[in-house]
């Protein structure tokens, strides 16, 4: 299946995977996720070290 966009063609799969110049949408989504997910530990990390420094119990 093609898409066509500009005057270039783009593959179905070369959108989803991306090729060798571009990210695909697959791999944009999961480096997006794995961001997120480090962001969010990342946080609790410093939340209880902080929490550790200053006397309180973490999460509250």
């Amino acid at each position: 299946m093609l898409i066509w966009c500009d005057p270039i063609p783009i593959q179905l799969g070369d959108l989803l995977w991306g090729t060798k110049r571009r990210q695909g949408l697959v791999e944009s989504m999961a480096k997006q996720a794995a961001r997120t997910i480090g962001s969010q530990i990342g946080r609790q990390i410093l939340r209880g070290v902080l929490g550790g420094i200053f006397g309180k119990t973490p999460g509250r």
